[in-house]
């Protein structure tokens, strides 16, 4: 199973017109590769940190961004994946249905 999530990883952010192909280049080197679920308790707590905002705006932008990509994946397994990079980290949530990004940050 974790030789084809990796794939269905892979595929999944070389197809994503929105991630650079800088990142696309370096794909091969995802790691962290895990199957997950979360429920509406980890919504609420995204909506009371961003209503919190105990890290500033930039970071409750953040959180908002990921609570309206995620949310309609409540109960649902996602893939999740990493990407490290001598500069930056990148963190992917994968539908292994549709193989699709539903999102990223770093």
């Amino acid at each position: 199973m974790s030789g084809h999530l990796r794939e269905i990883c892979i595929r999944a952010i070389q197809n994503d017109e929105r991630i650079s192909e800088a990142v696309k280049k370096k794909v091969d080197a995802i790691t962290n590769i895990e199957i997950h679920r979360f429920d509406s308790s980890y919504l609420e707590f995204l909506e009371s940190q961003i209503e919190l905002s105990p890290r500033g705006p930039e970071w409750a932008e953040r959180l908002k961004k990921r609570m309206k990509n995620i949310s309609e994946y409540t109960d649902q397994e996602l893939a999740r994946c990493s990407l490290d990079d001598s500069n930056e980290r990148f963190a992917f949530e994968i539908d292994p249905i549709t193989q699709t990004v539903i999102h990223w940050e770093n």
